[in-house]
């Protein structure tokens, strides 16, 4: 998430902050994480990691996924994008949790993944090595 723009509201002084979310390959891997575990649940039952667990709300603003109370549902378009049937925008520019410009569209053969079978739904695969956790490194210096 980078801030794109900040502003200053002329009537009280707040600042209002353009951001904008990118669709990446952590955000689809989450998305085929709720998936394969029939498109709903909570974030702690899909073994995200933590970098999935910190951006998995941002697929909402792609209209991928929906929340309802902590439980996230994949919509019929998260479906369809994981199965290369439709596009969604690559990017989108939000202010105050409303989405104010949308980028280019692209399609899951545009997203950096790496595929190994096409049979399996129709769709990409992804390779279970993404899925194994790696030891946190610490960088002492």
């Amino acid at each position: 998430m980078a801030i794109v723009k900040e502003e200053i509201c002329k009537c009280c002084g707040h600042k209002i902050r353009t951001h904008s979310h990118l669709l990446t390959k952590v955000l689809i891997i989450g998305l085929d994480k709720l998936y394969k575990i029939g498109g709903a649940g909570k974030l702690r039952e899909m073994d995200l990691t933590p970098v999935q667990y910190d951006n998995f709300q941002k697929l909402q603003y792609f209209k991928l996924v929906n929340n309802e109370d902590g439980t996230y549902f994949i919509t019929t378009l998260g479906v369809n994008f994981l199965k290369g049937l439709v596009k969604v925008p690559s990017v989108v520019y939000v202010r105050d949790g409303k989405i104010i410009y949308e980028g280019d569209c692209i399609g899951i053969d545009d997203v950096n993944i790496a595929v190994e079978d096409k049979d399996e739904w129709k769709r990409y695969l992804i390779p279970e090595y993404i899925y194994e956790k790696k030891p946190k490194q610490y960088n002492l210096f």
